[in-house]
């Protein structure tokens, strides 16, 4: 028989994991915000303070439109950055000016590392001495589009937009900036969105370094009376200072959490029972089963290996150990909830969870 060697500890998947470049991960589950990377709390401002509220994979943060919170976030490498995170956005109704009859569009904050200056003259809010500013735009037909201006190591900004995607119900986004190939990438619930240059100039090779702090819900870019303070709702936000794009990692932090990528100990815990089944009786039988994260390599009794791979968002759960129930996230709505694993099915009461 063939000998085939995996190689597991060393692809370039669990080298990433293994490099500790995360800088900022929230997760919103409980009062008050702690930042789970440097344990600090999470400062809040503002007139009207941000609260939990329930979504379909436990807590997340409502933002409030006169309320912006900030923690530090210090890019040791400013050439490359990731920002995931879910949200359920927020559309504002477009205006039409009386001036040209067109429609005028409202943006609405979301994440900076940078200070701002408002011009007296028209009105306008820039960026000043910043490192990125993202934020929103309400377009026509309850959508919206997201922004991103960027500012190189000699203070050029450059910036881009998305392609459309739909508000009121909730995405995941997944934002990373790789200056030494001039790469801005944005996926949207594991999808790569298209982008549109505003202005045509290549993303710079290394960004503006300062020591703002990361905030959140803080100010768009654009006329002062165009900007809005968010109120979408925000969930699982984490801050890399490395570039990933690969599938693995994406569909990890879709399915599974972050936890998956910047915990060393969780690398493998997505390998559960699998099994393969077939109505022809046989004396064959799968001996082994194991997976990398990206293949499955199942052994059989007369020597055979076979490899599979799985689609991005396929996940198995058939509760056949009952250690499964520790692999998925719960929500439990009161006291009296339940989550079980009885004779190999799920039981949930006043529960959910997310697989």
């Amino acid at each position: 028989m063939e000998q085939i060697s995996l190689n597991i500890l060393e692809t370039d998947y669990v080298r990433f994991l293994v490099k500790d470049t995360a800088r900022i991960f929230l997760k919103f589950e409980s009062a008050p915000l702690i930042d789970e990377i440097s344990g600090q709390v999470v400062m809040l401002s503002g007139e009207q303070f941000p609260f939990l509220e329930k979504t379909d994979y436990g807590n997340g943060i409502r933002l409030k439109p006169k309320s912006s919170l900030s923690t530090p976030l210090l890019l040791q490498n400013t050439s490359e950055f990731s920002i995931g995170f879910w949200l359920r956005p927020h559309w504002v109704t477009p205006t039409i000016s009386p001036l040209t009859n067109l429609p005028v569009y409202y943006r609405m904050a979301l994440f900076d590392k940078s200070a701002f200056s408002y011009s007296s003259y028209g009105g306008f809010v820039s960026s000043s001495n910043g490192t990125f500013v993202i934020y929103e735009e309400s377009r026509e037909d309850g959508f919206n589009v997201m922004k991103i201006q960027l500012t190189s190591s000699d203070k050029r900004t450059v910036s881009v937009e998305t392609e459309r995607y739909e508000t009121g119900k909730m995405h995941h986004f997944w934002i990373a900036y790789y200056g030494p190939s001039r790469r801005l990438e944005v996926y949207i619930n594991g999808v790569q969105a298209k982008l549109f240059s505003e202005d045509g100039l290549a993303i710079p090779q290394s960004l503006n370094s300062n020591s703002y702090y990361f905030n959140i819900n803080n100010s768009a870019i654009g006329y002062s009376a165009l900007i809005r303070a968010n109120a979408g709702l925000l969930d699982e936000l984490v801050v890399l200072n490395s570039y990933v794009v690969d599938s693995k990692t994406l569909a990890n932090v879709i399915n599974l959490g972050v936890e998956y990528i910047i915990d060393k100990s969780l690398l493998y815990k997505d390998i559960v029972h699998k099994c393969f089944a077939c109505d022809d009786p046989t004396s064959l039988g799968v001996t082994s089963v194991l997976s990398n994260g990206k293949n499955f390599y199942a052994g059989r009794n007369d020597g055979v290996v076979f490899r599979g791979d799985r689609t991005m968002w396929q996940v198995r759960r058939d509760f056949a150990n009952k250690d499964e129930i520790k692999f998925v996230k719960k929500n439990v709505f009161d006291s009296s909830s339940e989550i079980s694993v009885e004779d190999g099915a799920l039981k949930l009461y006043k529960a959910s969870v997310r697989i």
